[in-house]
C-alpha cells in the first residue's frame, strides 16, 4: 500500500520535477573533444563551426594578454567558456608551454600552446 502511495506521488510530481531538472544547464557535458594541435583541426573547425573558430582565434590571440590567474574568468565573461584549465606544461621547455582546455557549448577543446614574444601559438604536432 505504501508503495502505491509513493508511486502516485512520484507520478504526480514527475512532470514538473522533470521540467525543473531538464534544463540546458544540466546538460552541459561535452559531446565531443577537439584537440586543436592536431593537423588541420583549425581548418576543419573553420568549415564545420565558423562561430567556434572565430571565438578560438580570439581566445588564442588574447590568452597571454590577461593575468594567468584570471584566464578562466576572462574566457567565461568574453566567450561563455566553461571548464577552463590553463596550466604550465609539466616539462621544462623554451619557449615555455601551457595547456589550455575549455568547453564552448557542448564541445570540449584542448591545446598545447607555446608562449612566444609574438603571443600564444599552437604547438604543431608531427604527422
Amino acid at each position: 500500500m505504501a508503495h502505491g502511495i509513493h508511486a502516485e506521488a512520484v507520478e504526480r510530481m514527475s512532470r514538473w520535477f522533470e521540467a525543473l531538472l531538464n534544463t540546458p544547464s544540466h546538460h552541459r557535458g561535452p559531446r565531443c573533444t577537439v584537440d586543436l594541435n592536431q593537423p588541420e583541426a583549425l581548418q576543419r573547425l573553420a568549415r564545420e563551426n565558423p562561430f567556434h573558430f572565430a571565438m578560438i582565434r580570439r581566445i588564442l590571440a588574447g590568452v597571454d594578454t590577461v593575468p594567468e590567474h584570471t584566464v578562466g574568468r576572462w574566457m567565461k565573461a568574453q566567450f561563455n567558456a566553461t571548464d577552463v584549465t590553463y596550466s604550465p606544461f609539466p616539462l621544462t621547455s623554451d619557449p615555455p608551454k601551457k595547456l589550455l582546455a575549455f568547453t564552448l557549448e557542448t564541445t570540449h577543446y584542448s591545446a598545447l600552446l607555446s608562449l612566444t614574444p609574438d603571443g600564444a601559438r599552437l604547438v604543431a604536432l608531427r604527422r
